[in-house]
């Protein structure tokens, strides 16, 4: 029968381990059962009753079992059933690895058995922690900090350790680490910078069982490569060849370019020649003097890293660009004739361009006076008056021009300047004159004589520059002039036969070096006097500011004279008998009266030689006079300059807005405005003031202010034109591509001040921003603020104004500037696509819904309102090097890829230009093509366990029959019976299965008849119908023998249900790993 035992543990805490020790008495084999009895009761608690005789240590660890028995003389030691024959007494030391069941046999003096003891001892394997490399990362947004996935150092810590026998947490401290407490979270944002982690790997059947390490985490800010300008210089002699493009750059120049505001204490930029070479920066492959370029151009990669960690880093690139020299001839000449006698002229260098280029329409050319300066090119040193530029020294000159082509490359060339004088002035006559006489003719009144003008040629000779090669002739007429013929063969004895009283003489003079010039004329007078008449004079009268004015006596002259036309020396003299005396006023043309009035006496002279003196041969007459009169001048004022803006240098002026100033509002003075003092000469007024056109940026004009008394004075009125500048008035509209479509978007309006500048330069002006028009003609400071990120406030379309305004003037002009924004829609792709593939890589059709959508990739977009072009790449990839990635032909609105990777479309609106880029990833997923599954585990084992063997080359997951999906392909804790194992790729291209049979016994079952677990049978067995089952129950009665092939037993014995207890079973079977005939002993519970 049973024995049973009660007892009651006083006090018993929640958590505690309490030993029951129990000696068999009878010492007859039997079974052990523990059972609550009070469960369910106030205050009872609950225990799971279970018997522990089970110790887990870690390798490495001793220990010693101790059987030691009352009454007890000697032991027997065995060791998983091997018997330790040297082992007698109550304790086993040195007890170590490898795990083992041990077993202890007491026996009294007689050699009765006492009792035995059985010891399971557990060691557990201690794992290794591998040293972990330190995690160095380029930090993204440069604050010190970054959120770092410590799961990543699991593999180097694990070594070749199995992943799933071992826990691996992370730590601050050793401490921590030590005790296995405060573990971090995965991913760990670092505290400091650099931070020490502590690792700690440990056995999870035993987490006493552990090791430590670390490893430092540090973070390093990450440059950015600023874009650095193309290295434009000009063709040179660096390599004795401006023709060639090739010159030498120092590319150290660029450094700060691509630093920005980063320093250098920080950061080191270096110079390669490929993209590949500046991603691998390997020593010795970065550029470290000034090279010579090998192509035209060519570029050139910059890496700018961090100087603690080189891995941080970012390259940008730049071009290296050789611009031609200009293709001229080095010296020319212009040659040019005087257009007076003093050897120089105005040139108009531009004349030389087309001599100097061949290519002068596509080329700047601006003019110096050294070649120094021209090769230096300063603006203040240019000839501005290059159009009519006056040679420096007389007759030869030489310049240099300055010839850039439009990418500011430049040589120069040498001008020579040649002028030939030959133009004899207008105001150049030499007369000749005599009294008729009769020694020739006996006649003093034919008006013919003999005249000697041989002095002529040295005074012909004395206009010009000294230097020149001329050649002087005389005529009588023009014709032969022209003609050269009939020159006068001897000028030092010409009679004027065939002219009486007056003949004029030709004078030609040649350029023997610039032949084209050319001076003919009428240039010598021969006269012969008859004595001078009187002639009547009015009185002389001149406005003045006093008493006193100042008189060109000579201006009476031609009164004098009157209709005579021999020459006739006039002078002027204080009195009648001075006149006689021939003692002239000295200042007779700015003679100052003492008197008003005042008598002024004249003497004629007919002065025939035109020696100037009485000569006996000579007529004088003394018997005229008139008078000297001084009326008073008005007052008048100078006048503020008139300034006006406008579009054209011909500008209407109102010039009677300075009347006031002028008169100081005297209104009894008459204005009179005219251009110049010939127009007030000869009383040519402007005609109407109020509305006169003015043709030059500056100009003076006169304005003559007449009194009652018809006196005048003058004063001058300076106009001002400032042409607006040459503007653009009508830029391009900035288009922004949105993608909200809510009609507004953010514009840097500022994009457009170069084109309104239309080659001006920006220096020279300021720029302000309006939405209202109004407001930029006022110029108030209604203006625009957030010029580089203004948002419109009309929808899709709204026109701004700028007012663009000259630093040297006040001239502004307001510029409309439309901006549009263009609406642009989604393309309507996928995050994520998947292809199914085969072990050759090759597309196959899914068996299954796949979990991601299959291609083609349509952007559901019209082929009609947008071109496409498809790129095997990342959009950043696209961006930075499309070339690179681009699928030819790929030009539709869909796109079916054959391999994985990430795909990029960008999508043009044919009429907006907006460009729409879309990416997905497409991800490759191979099914599995077979599956076997081995069970790892004996029968009747504690773990059952399942390994599923996949051929295949895919990731996969794993499922036991109707339970959750797993990336394992081990199934533990396998239930006895039929079972489903199935395989799938990540993405279900496909899905297979198989069956295994798993030999195991249920714990327990309830026969009530609900459908439920109502019989009890081995599990799994049916493939072995000749195995024997039997039932017993607590005292070893048989209560049933089953066939692995029936339902099973219904908890009845003799057709009385038995009630709930723990009943025993035996069963012989064959054990599938092996195939050996076995022998299991277990025991289940009846629950009703």
């Amino acid at each position: 029968g049973a024995f049973i035992e009660n007892f009651t543990i006083v006090n018993a805490q929640p958590g505690e381990i309490y030993v029951l020790l129990i000696t068999n008495f009878s010492g007859l084999p039997g079974f052990i059962q523990l059972q609550q009895t009070n469960a369910g009761g106030a205050n009872a608690g609950a225990t799971d009753c279970s018997i522990v005789n089970t110790t887990n240590l870690c390798e490495g660890d001793i220990m010693s079992l101790d059987a030691t028995t009352n009454n007890a003389v000697i032991y027997e030691w065995a060791k998983d059933g091997v018997l330790l024959p040297a082992e007698t007494g109550p304790m086993l030391n040195n007890v170590m690895a490898p795990s083992a069941t041990y077993t202890a046999i007491a026996y009294d003096n007689v050699g009765n058995i006492l009792i035995d003891f059985e010891f399971i001892v557990v060691f557990h394997s201690v794992p290794i922690a591998f040293q972990a490399n330190d995690m160095l990362q380029c930090d993204d947004n440069n604050d010190g900090f970054f959120s770092f996935d410590l799961t990543t150092q699991n593999a180097q810590i694990l070594g070749g350790q199995i992943a799933i026998q071992f826990n691996i947490t992370y730590h601050t401290s050793q401490g921590d680490a030590d005790l296995g407490i405060n573990g971090l979270l995965s991913p760990y944002t670092n505290t400091s910078n650099a931070q020490t982690i502590f690792a700690r790997i440990e056995n999870n059947d035993n987490i006493d069982c552990f090791d430590t390490t670390s490893f430092l985490i540090e973070v390093f800010d990450n440059p950015t490569a600023n874009q650095p300008l193309d290295f434009v210089l000009c063709d040179n002699m660096d390599d004795a060849d401006d023709t060639n493009g090739i010159v030498t750059f120092d590319l150290t120049s660029k450094a700060p370019e691509v630093l920005g505001t980063q320093l250098t204490t920080d950061f080191e930029v270096k110079f390669y020649y490929t993209q590949a070479d500046a991603d691998a920066a390997i020593i010795g492959t970065e550029i470290t003097t000034p090279i010579q370029n090998t192509n035209n151009p060519q570029p050139i990669f910059a890496r700018i890293e961090n100087r603690l960690n080189t891995s941080c880093y970012d390259t940008t690139t730049f071009n290296l660009v050789v611009n031609p020299l200009p293709v001229v001839t080095a010296i020319v000449e212009l040659t040019q004739c005087d257009n007076d006698t003093d050897g120089f002229t105005d040139f108009n260098l531009t004349e030389a361009n087309t001599l100097i280029s061949n290519n002068a329409a596509n080329e700047i050319f601006t003019y110096y006076l050294t070649d120094a300066q021209a090769q230096i090119g300063l603006l203040a040193d240019q000839i501005t008056n290059f159009i009519n530029y006056t040679n420096p020294i007389a007759l030869n000159s030489i310049v240099y021009a300055r010839i850039e082509t439009n990418n500011g490359c430049f040589r120069t060339s040498r001008i020579d300047l040649v002028v030939g004088a030959t133009l004899i002035p207008t105001a150049f006559n030499l007369t000749y004159e005599v009294c008729d006489d009769k020694l020739i003719d006996n006649n003093n009144t034919n008006g013919i004589a003999t005249f000697d003008f041989s002095n002529a040629t040295a005074q012909v000779e004395a206009l010009f520059p000294v230097g020149q090669s001329l050649t002087i002739t005389y005529y009588t007429n023009e014709a032969d002039a022209l003609a050269e013929t009939n020159a006068i063969a001897d000028i030092s004895n010409h009679r004027n036969d065939v002219s009486p009283n007056t003949q004029n003489i030709y004078i030609r003079v040649d350029s023997d070096v610039v032949n084209a010039c050319l001076g003919l004329g009428s240039h010598i007078t021969l006269i012969v006097n008859p004595l001078p008449i009187v002639n009547p004079i009015a009185d002389y009268v001149l406005c003045s500011d006093t008493n006193e004015a100042v008189f060109d006596l000579f201006t009476k002259d031609q009164e004098v004279i009157g209709i005579q036309t021999d020459p006739i020396i006039v002078s002027y003299h204080l009195s009648e008998q001075d006149a006689i005396s021939n003692i002239p006023i000295a200042t007779a043309a700015a003679y100052t009266n003492f008197s008003n009035p005042q008598t002024i006496y004249v003497r004629a002279q007919f002065d025939k030689n035109g020696n100037g003196l009485v000569d006996a041969d000579d007529c004088v007459n003394t018997d005229m006079t008139f008078e000297l009169v001084v009326n008073l001048n008005p007052t008048v004022f100078t006048p503020e300059t008139i300034r006006v803006c406008s579009n054209q240098i011909d500008t209407l002026y109102d010039l009677t807005i300075r009347e006031d100033q002028i008169t100081g509002g005297d209104a009894s003075i008459i204005l009179t405005y005219f251009e110049s003092q010939l127009d007030i000469d000869t009383n040519n007024p402007i005609a109407d003031p109020t509305m006169y056109t003015n043709t030059l940026l500056d100009r003076d004009i006169l304005v003559l202010a007449t009194g009652t008394n018809l006196c005048t004075s003058t004063i001058v009125l300076p106009l001002k034109t400032i042409l607006y500048a040459n503007l653009n008035v009508a830029p391009t509209a900035i288009e922004e591509c949105e993608v909200d479509n809510n009609g507004f978007d953010f514009f840097d309006i500022t994009r457009r001040e170069i084109e309104i500048l239309n080659g001006l330069s920006p220096t020279d002006f300021t720029f302000t921003y309006y939405e209202d028009e109004t407001d930029a003609i006022i110029g108030n400071t209604n203006i625009i603020t957030n010029i580089f990120s203004f948002e419109n406030t009309q929808i899709n379309t709204q026109t701004i104004y700028v007012r663009v305004l000259p630093v040297a003037n006040e001239c502004f002009v307001v510029v409309p500037l439309t901006l549009i924004v263009n609406p642009v829609p989604e393309i309507a792709i996928e995050d994520q696509y998947v292809i199914c593939l085969d072990n050759n890589q090759a597309v196959i059709n899914p068996v299954a819904d796949t979990f991601l959508s299959v291609p083609p990739i349509n952007t559901q977009l019209s082929e009609t309102e947008y071109t496409f072009q498809w790129y095997n790449g990342t959009e950043s990839e696209v961006n930075t090097n499309p070339n690179s990635v681009i699928i030819t032909g790929a030009t539709g609105p869909s796109f079916s890829p054959t391999i994985a990777g990430d795909y990029t479309v960008i999508a043009t609106n044919i009429a907006t230009g907006c460009r729409i880029p879309a990416s997905t990833i497409v991800v490759g997923s191979y099914p599995p093509e077979s599956i076997s599954v081995e069970l790892l585990s004996t029968a009747f084992s504690n773990n059952n366990i399942l390994e599923v063997t996949v051929v295949g080359i895919g990731e996969y997951e794993f499922r036991l029959d109707f339970e959750p999906w797993q990336s394992s392909n081990i199934f533990e804790q396998v239930t006895g019976g039929e079972h489903t194992i199935y395989v799938r790729d990540l993405l279900n291209c496909n899905e297979i299965s198989e069956i295994q049979i798993v030999i195991d016994y249920p714990r327990y079952f309830t026969p009530n008849d609900d459908g439920y677990h109502d019989t009890w049978n081995i599990q799994g067995i049916a493939t072995q119908p000749n195995s024997t089952i039997y039932i017993f129950d607590r005292y070893g009665k048989l209560l049933k023998q089953l066939s692995p092939l029936s339902l099973g037993w219904d908890g009845t014995f003799n057709g009385h249900k038995l009630p709930s207890s723990d009943y025993w079973f035996t069963v012989e079977y064959i054990e599938p790993s092996d195939g050996i005939l076995k022998i299991f002993k277990a025991h289940f519970s009846l629950k009703r």
